[in-house]
């Protein structure tokens, strides 16, 4: 009977301790987030896999939406400075003001970007394959959302 208690005694400890120095691989893997490279390679990849490209394709496709990409990331980039405040609760009400209303401008921008993207793939795809290529990034980017953005259910 003393056994069990025994055991438990030691297992504990053992297990805090593997824990604490990441000696159990999936507790420690499950609080590191992909790195941005790793994001954009499997990005890269389901998008190809999803849309059904050619690698010829993919590549000429993949030029364009990284240029995207980086004028949308410049878009959001500017809220950065009222979004920290907002976070730290430090923001007054003409800030918040601002945010909602450049929040606003830059959703509408994203919209024209995104509409200048798809009239690009328009000249060199059909319809169909483009439809599958937008499907397939607004898919990888609902999967792969942060958790802290992702609605309650």
């Amino acid at each position: 009977m003393k056994t069990p208690l025994l055991t438990l005694r030691f297992a504990l400890p053992a297990v805090l301790f593997l824990t604490l120095l990441g000696g159990i691989p999936c507790l420690s893997q499950a609080q590191q987030r992909p790195s941005r490279e790793e994001l954009t390679l499997k990005r890269k990849e389901y998008i190809r896999e999803k849309a059904q490209l050619t690698p010829s394709e993919a590549s000429a496709l993949f030029l364009v939406l990284d240029e995207l990409d980086q004028q949308k990331f410049k878009l959001w980039r500017t809220l950065h400075p009222l979004h920290k405040k907002i976070r730290q609760g430090t923001a007054s009400d003409r800030e918040y003001r601002d945010f909602l209303l450049q929040k606003a401008e830059i959703e509408v921008q994203n919209a024209r970007l995104e509409e200048a993207f798809v009239q690009s793939l328009l000249k060199s795809y059909p319809a169909e394959r483009v439809w599958r290529v937008m499907d397939a990034i607004h898919s990888f980017a609902h999967e792969h959302r942060p958790k802290a953005h992702k609605p309650k259910r």
